[in-house]
């Protein structure tokens, strides 16, 4: 198997040591006050996520920042760092962004001292770190983005099933809908000033989830 293909598994794999597992995105929050309860509102609210959140957020930024790295565009990188932090609505999406971003420039900073580390100062976007790691890893820019995609899928769907009556079996029918979802929708390119986030609901859920007591995951 290509190196290639090893270090996209290893990149997609929610085992990397950055610590998405704490977070469920919302998905807590929803659970807490009934939104999702099982498969069929699971789907629903993680195609709907996706389709709004997602596709048109983390996705369409990530592509561009593939390309800055790829082209050695220290400024547009740092802009779409910026902008990618300022477009979470909230303290812990915020907070989360920051955290795993951090974690993941440790990792590639260890892996590859020299591929400039100076090019980002102060807080770090996941998906910054990504798109730094597909360059670094000579990954596809596709295979890239379907990764991402994955790895989100799947720490939702592991959130679900701490939190849910879900087993094995229906999360499996949760990612393989997705999967189709994943694979139909089409990722727009990056345009700023058409770009943002189109989430309201999951803002206030997790504007809540700050509050909320007796929680298993940080957002």
């Amino acid at each position: 198997m290509p190196i290639m293909n090893i270090r996209l598994l290893r990149l997609a794999s929610n085992a990397l040591p950055i610590g998405s597992f704490a977070h469920s995105q919302g998905i807590e929050s929803a659970s807490q006050q009934g939104l999702v309860s099982d498969e069929e509102s699971v789907c629903l609210w993680l195609e709907g996520v996706y389709r709004a959140g997602l596709g048109k957020t983390e996705l369409p930024i990530l592509k561009g920042l593939y390309g800055a790295w790829s082209d050695g565009g220290d400024l547009k990188i740092a802009h779409l760092n910026t902008l990618m932090l300022a477009g979470r609505e909230t303290k812990e999406l915020w907070l989360e962004d920051q955290r795993l971003g951090a974690a993941l420039k440790k990792i590639l900073d260890e892996d590859a001292p020299l591929f400039r580390q100076a090019v980002l100062n102060g807080p770090q976007s996941l998906v910054s770190q990504w798109a730094r790691a597909a360059v670094m890893w000579r990954i596809d820019e596709n295979a890239m983005v379907q990764a991402f995609a994955f790895s989100w899928l799947e720490n939702a769907c592991l959130a679900c099933a701490k939190l849910l009556p879900m087993g094995q079996r229906q999360v499996h029918h949760v990612m393989n809908h997705m999967f189709d979802v994943i694979n139909e929708a089409e990722i727009p390119a990056f345009v700023e000033d058409q770009w943002g986030p189109s989430l309201p609901g999951l803002a206030m859920l997790s504007s809540q989830h700050e509050h909320q007591q007796n929680r298993l995951f940080l957002s």
